[in-house]
């Protein structure tokens, strides 16, 4: 197989592991201000964890609770924050602030135990666990 296409192959494996294919996840739409850009073309995924793309608008938009106080850590810095957090914009505040991917809807989160962070780009997990890019997460394979 072409070198190339492996890792989007991998990807595109443990993002469809991410959510039951029977099973729709509403992506509630975004701003653009408030969204990460644009859906990628190739596999309409998004870079961030913690987003997802809304077919509405094909925008990465956030699906962490960042209305609820207590999943916000604090303010981003230079957009950046630490794992298991990402950084979303909150209009109200006019900063991105870090949400906690713990946040996310159950049917995104991590089936099993939840190892090393990851993201689309930087998939390499342990052996035994598998990238899920909207949980930002290694999962520990099932048994």
């Amino acid at each position: 197989m072409n070198s190339f296409l492996l890792p989007l192959l991998s990807v595109a494996l443990a993002s469809a592991a991410v959510i039951n294919p029977l099973h729709l996840v509403k992506v509630p739409t975004c701003t653009d201000e408030m969204s990460k850009g644009p859906c990628s073309d190739r596999d309409n995924s998004c870079e961030t964890p913690g987003y997802m793309c809304d077919t509405t608008t094909s925008l990465c938009c956030p699906m962490v609770d960042y209305k609820n106080n207590e999943n916000i850590v604090g303010p981003a810095l230079k957009g950046e924050c630490e794992e298991f957090y990402t950084a979303v914009f909150i209009q109200q505040s006019s900063n991105y602030e870090c949400v906690s991917l713990d946040s996310l809807p159950d049917d995104v989160q991590c089936p099993t135990e939840r190892g090393a962070s990851c993201t689309p780009s930087k998939t390499a997990c342990a052996a035994g666990y598998t990238c899920y890019p909207v949980a930002g997460a290694c999962c520990k394979d099932a048994a």
